[in-house]
């Protein structure tokens, strides 16, 4: 069952289209001050049934310098998730695969990940370019 999409073209502008969309899911938003706390894990553990697309998985933390909680101001970490298709596995996504990103692209200066203060987690499939092909998903 095709549901969407997966496209570099920009879509025709209106005045009611505000932004495009892409497939994925999320955390909803903790309340202010409430975090999980990955410190003590060395990785992350995915059981997935792919369709052999490629994935990015974000872990959203709070951001060093300002503490801040808003999402405008956390950092968020990225690492590309692959998996065979058609069939059930196990991926270990190990902590230090994850590298800070900024409107989509990598933060060059390595830091360290805020894993105590995790306020957030996703999974999206990665699109467009030559990251994925265009075409229906």
């Amino acid at each position: 069952q095709e549901v969407g999409i997966v496209a570099a073209e920009e879509p025709h502008m209106t005045k009611s289209l505000t932004r495009s969309g892409f497939a994925g899911c999320s955390t909803k938003d903790f309340p202010m001050g409430e975090f999980i706390d990955l410190d003590h894990f060395t990785a992350l553990r995915f059981r997935v049934k792919s369709d052999g697309r490629k994935y990015v998985v974000s872990i959203r933390t709070d951001n060093w310098l300002t503490g801040s909680s808003y999402a405008k101001d956390q950092d968020l970490w990225q690492a590309f998730l692959f998996a065979p298709k058609g069939q059930w596995a196990d991926i270990i996504l190990p902590k230090s695969r994850f590298l800070k990103t900024w409107r989509g692209r990598i933060v060059e200066v390595r830091q360290e990940m805020l894993a105590v203060r995790v306020t957030g987690m996703g999974i999206a499939i990665a699109g467009g370019g030559d990251v994925e092909p265009e075409g229906p998903f």
